[in-house]
């Protein structure tokens, strides 16, 4: 992250590619500025194993030629926030940190303030104004998408978590 903000920087990166709103980027950043049991930090850890299992299997790439030290960050980045939010779920996951309600409130919050800042910036942060699954252009379509398939996913993330704790009831337990 330091090389890659650096670069950045140093080359006066476009608003478009070089803020860290992508959700692995704030992942990255929450993995080492959140302190361990904060329960913002457990909701961006449940999530980033799902981010960064799909961005290594559909990658999508700044639009600078290879090689380029954005496309290593990308890969390696990655692959780095995938086994340290696996180690921190197996280390500080906290049963009933976050309920269904808590998880989808999140991601509709940040979603919605990365649609707001792509109107700002014309960009596509969290793939919110270009949705690629499905080819829609439709902010608050995608936003609503990307919100619930996300919510979902994290959900069965947490369920995974609390059957490797010896809870097999969990997140599904608590009502929205």
């Amino acid at each position: 992250m330091i090389v890659l903000y650096s670069w950045y920087l140093s080359a006066g990166g476009p608003l478009k590619e070089a803020l860290p709103f992508y959700h692995c980027r704030i992942a990255m950043f929450g993995l080492f500025l959140l302190p361990n049991r904060h329960r913002f930090k457990q909701f961006l850890m449940i999530m980033a194993p799902i981010g960064s299992f799909m961005a290594l299997a559909f990658p999508v790439f700044d639009p600078f030629g290879f090689p380029h030290v954005t496309n290593f960050s990308y890969v390696i980045g990655h692959l780095a926030l995938l086994v340290n939010s696996i180690a921190y779920l197996l280390t500080y996951y906290e049963k009933g940190n976050l309920t269904a309600k808590s998880v989808f409130l999140y991601n509709l919050s940040l979603n919605s303030f990365l649609a707001v800042v792509n109107m700002l910036l014309r960009a596509n942060y969290g793939f919110i104004m270009d949705f690629p699954v499905i080819q829609s252009r439709q902010p608050f379509l995608n936003i609503f998408l990307v919100t619930v398939g996300l919510s979902s996913l994290m959900l069965l993330v947490d369920n995974l978590c609390l059957r490797l704790n010896g809870d097999s009831l969990g997140i599904f337990q608590n009502k929205l």
